[in-house]
């Protein structure tokens, strides 16, 4: 099979991570998302393949996954540190919102990009957030007063 990797073969998991690691595929074909998990976890993840989740969270941990990256909704550090949920799984909205954030946040909104880190901490529900009318530099935990809780009217955004 030398020279023959296609990237069809690759999809159809015919090529095997050891092919991969013996340059029998391109990094070309690791560029379009096509190189196996074992391949990833070898340090051989481009930039592209992480943006697209699939990025374990093995490599999170290891630091070889941006700030970017989680920022961008596709993992929470927090389920990343726990090992409860991949990028990818977060992304196909196959990890309920309740382990997302907590509640806060619907899987809808992590594809979107629209939920940040820093949500985790937020007291806002999912109904206001799926409903628009919470975004998530309204949702920042706002800084007590000493008149909080009982006049909520003077919590101010931090």
């Amino acid at each position: 099979m030398q020279g023959e990797v296609t990237p069809k073969l690759m999809m159809n998991g015919e090529v095997t991570p050891r092919l991969i690691l013996q340059g029998e595929a391109t990094p070309r074909l690791m560029m379009q998302g096509e190189a196996t998990s074992n391949v990833m976890m070898n340090g051989e993840v481009t930039p592209k393949l992480m943006m697209n989740g699939e990025v374990t969270p093995r490599m999170m941990l290891q630091g070889e996954a941006s700030p970017k990256l989680m920022l961008q909704g596709e993992a929470t550090s927090n389920l990343m540190m726990n090992r409860e949920a991949t990028p990818k799984l977060t992304l196909q909205g196959e990890v309920t919102p309740k382990l997302m954030m907590q509640g806060e946040a619907t899987p809808k909104l992590m594809m979107q990009g629209e939920a940040k880190l820093m949500i985790l901490k937020v007291e806002a529900t999912s109904k206001l957030v799926m409903q628009g009318e919470v975004t998530p530099k309204l949702m920042v935990p706002l800084r007590p007063t000493k008149m909080s809780p009982r006049y909520p009217e003077r919590l101010r955004n931090v």
